[in-house]
């Protein structure tokens, strides 16, 4: 009866071990095995055959390694013999073991009162599998996020702790090595005048209010600033409690940077367009007053009080000229007169000039590049800038320091190296003013080129001076760069593109002055001009003078003029004016009439688009608003003097 109840007893050990789910092992204190279940012995087929009642454990192991059972042991087989016989011994470790097969083993093992040791073998290879297919998702979420520049963080509500992305720690120039992301960790980090707005942010979403995205400051380790853009949503638990929120951030330091030069650009183009707009008017109001103020100038006889008081008024009339002309040079719509120019020339010839804007305790250096390319710009406009560079170097050194202009070629080649992401390709000569004085404010630099905005006292500068410099370099396919820090000077590059015809042209050519020019000879003269004012005022100039003069308000009764007077030897006509043609068609349909008829146009009006090019194309003479009387007869007596004799 005992002896059947043992066989019982035993038999029910066996189905109940063999019912376990999972491989079950024992081993006696002198390490051989005393029982083990079906699925343990499913676990190891190449080696089952050994798995009986009193195999020693490391034989056990042999077996396997005899048959490559275990695939972390290849090419180490002993070493790995070793590590497991140790972590055998040791009975308390729970040992992950990869098959041959590619399945995973998770081994627990716990020493017995007896000295004998239970032990589980789990099949974890599903969630081997798992964890893999976690990790590769979690390699993809970060190239993603890598090549999106986005970085994610999770804000942990109770702990005031957060945790990053990998990508999250690379836009903030941290290591998470190194750095452990809590709410007191990251404060030092934000700008200071941002970080209230930051704060906000925060405790909206963790009290469950969901925010727009702000931009916000931050200070990385190496000193550099980013501005990172900031979204976040507040995750509600089924219990209704708000203990997590979710969120990105963004890398948007170039991106606005952009914007701003964006809105900068597009607020000096509305300014362009309204000087554009104005210009035509202005002008033609200036032409009314120079040339009045001329004409009386000439009938004050003996009478010095008077002569004074036009001189003056002339000279405000030309200075308001003056003015239109910058705020169009800024606009880029200046007409400009391109040569071909040697920088260096210029500089050396108007040196003497300099000196007279700099006073004694201002010393000037010249370092010219001897072998300096030349460049195709409108002389006139390059020693203007050159002129108001100097003139603001001065005003910074507050009359005493160190003024230099330099000269170098800027290979193509050498363009990367230059970091000016705004040159285009080709080769450049770079014209550099530079200044000892008291450099200008960081949040000054980003404003020094809007016209009218001066740091200078009132009523001590117009605000147009580097905005004409900007403009005039633009317009001539050129480039300027500052580099300033306060108390450390500033330094202005002029990059203007190297002139594909090398054939000189003298400077004296380029820079010639207006000459007042002997009276007609009583040629006939068609004046067109829609103003009445401007045409009084023209007319009377060259009556004045000796020439005969038909006049007109527009194209139409200008063509009629044409057509029945056969005596008219120049056609001197406004270009923007009312009617269904202008002064270029005019001129073109004058030609068809006349032809060899010299043909003089004027605007006030700076963008002429698609007019420019006609007139380049006909070789016609352009002269700008508002001109003075010698301008005026200079530009007429080349036109006729270049025609065929009758």
């Amino acid at each position: 009866m005992a002896e059947r109840r043992a066989d019982a007893a035993a038999a029910l050990l066996e189905d109940a071990v063999d019912s376990i789910s999972e491989g079950f092992v024992l081993f006696d204190a002198d390490d051989r095995l005393v029982l083990c279940n079906r699925r343990y012995h499913d676990l190891y087929p190449r080696c089952a055959e050994g798995i009986v009642a009193g195999a020693k454990f490391e034989d056990l192991l042999r077996d396997g390694l005899a048959v490559g059972q275990y695939a972390d042991a290849a090419g180490r087989e002993e070493a790995w013999l070793a590590e497991r016989l140790e972590q055998h011994g040791r009975a308390n470790a729970n040992v992950e073991q990869r098959d041959r097969d590619g399945r995973w083993t998770l081994i627990t093992e716990r020493r017995m009162r007896n000295g004998g040791i239970a032990g589980l073998r789990i099949d974890i290879t599903a969630l081997k599998d798992t964890e893999a297919a976690l990790r590769d998702s979690e390699k993809r979420l970060d190239l993603a996020q890598e090549i999106a520049g986005i970085g994610s963080w999770q804000d942990d509500v109770a702990a005031h702790r957060y945790i990053w992305s990998k990508q999250m720690y690379r836009l903030c120039g941290l290591s998470p090595e190194s750095f452990v992301p809590t709410s007191a960790a990251v404060a030092p980090y934000i700008h200071p005048e941002d970080e209230p707005m930051l704060r906000k942010f925060r405790d909206d979403l963790r009290s469950g209010i969901v925010r727009e995205p702000i931009k916000a400051r931050f200070i990385k380790p190496s000193g550099e600033i980013s501005v990172l853009r900031y979204e976040g949503r507040p995750i509600v638990d089924s219990d209704g409690v708000i203990r997590r929120v979710l969120g990105t951030a963004q890398d948007v330091t170039e991106l606005d940077l952009i914007q701003r030069e964006l809105a900068h650009s597009q607020k000096m183009e509305v300014i362009g367009h309204l000087a554009g707009g104005v210009a035509h008017d202005f002008n033609n109001v200036l032409g009314v007053i120079i040339g009045n103020l001329e004409s009386l100038r000439d009938r004050l006889v003996d009478d010095a009080t008077s002569e004074e008081f036009c001189a003056d008024a002339l000279a405000g009339a030309l200075h308001g000229a003056e003015l239109i002309s910058r705020l169009l040079a800024f606009a880029r719509r200046q007409p400009l007169r391109p040569r071909n120019v040697d920088v260096n020339e210029m500089i050396r010839s108007t040196a003497a000039l300099f000196d007279r804007l700099m006073g004694e305790r201002i010393e000037m250096r010249l370092e010219l590049d001897p072998a300096l390319w030349r460049v195709l710009i409108d002389p006139v406009q390059m020693e203007a800038a050159l002129a108001n560079l100097v003139s603001n170097a001065c005003d910074a050194m507050q009359q005493s320091g160190t003024l230099t202009i330099a000269t170098r070629n800027l290979p193509c080649e050498l363009l990367a190296a230059e970091g000016q992401a705004d040159l285009a390709g080709g080769d450049y000569v770079v014209t550099e003013v530079s200044d000892t004085g008291c450099g200008i404010a960081p949040d000054t630099v980003g404003r020094i080129f809007e016209p009218f905005f001066t740091t200078k006292e009132q009523g001590k500068g117009s605000g147009l001076g580097l905005s004409m410099v900007f403009g005039f370099i633009n317009q001539s396919r050129g480039h300027v760069a500052v580099i300033s820090e306060p108390g450390s000077g500033a330094t202005f590059r002029l990059y203007l593109p190297r002139c594909p015809d090398q054939q000189p042209v003298s400077q004296a050519e380029a820079v010639a002055p207006v000459a007042h020019v002997a009276s007609g000879s009583r040629e006939t003269i068609l004046v067109v001009e829609d103003n009445e004012r401007l045409r009084r005022v023209t007319v009377k100039q060259l009556v004045d003078l000796g020439y005969r003069v038909f006049e007109c308000r527009n194209a139409a009764e200008a063509a009629t003029v044409l057509k029945i007077n056969s005596a008219v030897d120049l056609l001197f006509t406004d270009i923007v004016m009312p009617g269904d043609m202008d002064g270029v068609d005019l001129a073109e349909l004058a030609l068809q009439i006349r032809p060899g008829l010299g043909c003089l146009l004027a605007s006030g009006y700076p963008d002429l688009g698609s007019r420019e090019q006609r007139l380049n194309a006909l070789h016609f003479r352009l002269l700008s608003k508002p001109y003075r009387r010698d301008e005026l007869v200079q530009a007429i007596r080349e036109v006729l003097d270049q025609l065929p004799a009758r």
